[in-house]
């Protein structure tokens, strides 16, 4: 095999240097950022029979900030769970992100679209604010001096529960399943996070368990490589040692499964998927290029760089 590949991206994974340039994930570091994640989930979900705002709102991998918790407590969410590997977010920088996200939709401003975030999903017929969702005399309340101060005290404190009714809970590692009672979530979201989970069948397991009977899971998976080859689905042709080696000590290391084996288990914990915008990309490797490990992956899979996928669990 050609090892040119993955000289590269070896070098950028040395041990030494990995323990000295880590700094965090690489995620959540701009207001305009979450609130757009946030509202983009929540139109999508609207758009497939979302009644109200979610009280119980869970998010799997928050990274460097619980921005897009704080985006959904000011639109109405009053119980926040941020679920991940390890504390990536500091309440500094948490403080910044909801100070400016504050202001964000006080003057309700248009969800930063394409031109400002042309990698994300999901895309949007419309980047208006969602008035209709959020109506002025709505957000007035949600807004009020006394709830955005008991948000941000909570936040600025470290505590679990204060005022105002609002509940914010960080839980690390991600799957300690007796801190999020069965039944009990409104909407699950993710964003670029599942292609990192180690085992996506127990993941999907658990999430269906927490979703109350209708509850959504909305979520965004990046099938990519994450620029640790050099074409973006070249991780599919590289064997189990050569992608140990390059994998080195990460812990968000993606786990290269592609979106069939990421549509499968939704649809067999009983989730009915209802919404899945894919994102095509035949600029990769071919299918003679796969790896044994990969001879299994579909045409689809092979083209498939990205789906945002919502699904919601069944009433009955």
């Amino acid at each position: 095999m050609n090892i040119k590949p993955i000289i590269k991206p070896i070098l950028n994974n040395l041990p030494f240097l990995y323990d000295r340039l880590r700094i965090g994930t690489g995620g959540t570091v701009s207001a305009r950022y979450c609130y757009s994640i946030w509202l983009r989930h929540l139109v999508k979900a609207r758009g497939e029979g979302l009644a109200e705002i979610p009280r119980v709102v869970a998010e799997l991998g928050p990274g460097d900030s619980i921005g897009v918790g704080l985006a959904a407590l000011l639109t109405g969410t009053s119980e926040y769970y941020a679920l991940d590997l390890k504390e990536y977010a500091n309440i500094k920088r948490n403080l910044q992100i909801f100070d400016q996200l504050v202001g964000l939709f006080k003057n309700r401003e248009s969800i930063p679209d394409d031109k400002e975030l042309d990698f994300v999903r999901p895309k949007l017929d419309s980047y208006d604010f969602p008035n209709s969702i959020l109506p002025r005399e709505y957000m007035e309340k949600m807004l009020d001096k006394e709830r955005v101060g008991a948000i941000r005290q909570q936040v600025e404190n470290s505590v679990d529960e204060i005022g105002a009714n609002i509940t914010i809970k960080y839980i690390v590692p991600w799957d300690k399943q007796d801190k999020i009672k069965e039944n009990s979530v409104d909407f699950f979201l993710s964003q670029a996070v599942m292609e990192h989970v180690k085992n996506p069948n127990h993941c999907y397991e658990t999430i269906s368990k927490w979703l109350k009977p209708g509850g959504y899971l909305s979520q965004d998976v990046d099938f990519r490589s994450h620029n640790m080859t050099w074409r973006w689905n070249s991780h599919w042709r590289l064997n189990s040692f050569l992608w140990r080696l390059l994998a080195g000590r990460k812990d968000w290391v993606i786990n290269r499964e592609p979106y069939s084996r990421h549509l499968e288990p939704i649809e067999n914990t009983g989730l009915v998927l209802l919404t899945d915008q894919k994102t095509k990309d035949e600029t990769g490797i071919k299918r003679e290029e796969l790896s044994e490990n990969f001879v299994y992956i579909s045409d689809e899979d092979l083209i498939t760089s990205g789906a945002y996928m919502l699904a919601r669990k069944p009433i009955n």
